[in-house]
């Protein structure tokens, strides 16, 4: 339940649950101190070798199960106030979601990572070229949900710039896509 994002266990019990299966599919979260900062490096700096150099789409199964459990772990830990775990998670699955071949998975990771980028770490144009990037995948491959995610995200990070009259319109696109798709869930 807790990776289709139906509301129905805490988000302690989701964690729990999450984190869990992460390390049942060969993919453990690392523990706190310096292996957490070495494996938040170590994801950043894959991020970054990805953008040199794309990975080809050879990613598994498992590794599309752990890119989902990831995506929402990211979204708890961010709604606990976790930021570090938010951002590692994030930035994990956008790195997972890359070896696999493009997809919904990967839109609204990338979009996520653009959040993250502009919103906590001032990488704004970085930020905005990954939410760009994301919309236009959305729309090649025809996925409103991811695309309507996108907006949401960039409405979201606009507000945090300022740029009032783009995120209004952001999030009521948003709003009219997952209204129009009866995914009301975000």
């Amino acid at each position: 339940h807790c990776v289709t994002g139906v509301q129905t266990c805490a988000l302690p019990i989701c964690k729990e649950h999450l984190t869990l299966a992460l390390s049942q599919l060969g993919y453990p979260l690392p523990a706190a101190g310096l292996p957490f900062v070495f494996q938040l490096g170590s994801e950043l700096f894959r991020q970054l070798w990805h953008r040199l150099r794309p990975p080809l789409p050879n990613g598994t199964p498992v590794a599309l199960r752990a890119a989902l459990a990831l995506e929402r772990l990211s979204e708890i830990h961010f709604f606990t106030a976790e930021a570090l775990d938010s951002v590692l998670c994030s930035f994990r699955a956008l790195n997972l979601s890359q070896t696999l071949p493009p997809s919904d998975v990967q839109i609204r990771n990338l979009a996520t990572v653009g959040g993250t980028l502009g919103g906590a770490m001032n990488l704004h144009t970085t930020a905005q070229r990954d939410l760009e990037r994301a919309e236009q995948m959305a729309v090649q491959l025809r996925q409103p949900s991811a695309e309507a995610w996108v907006h949401l995200l960039d409405g979201l990070y606009r507000i945090g710039t300022g740029s009032w009259d783009l995120a209004i319109r952001r999030l009521l696109q948003a709003e009219r896509t997952y209204v129009e798709l009866g995914a009301l869930r975000r």
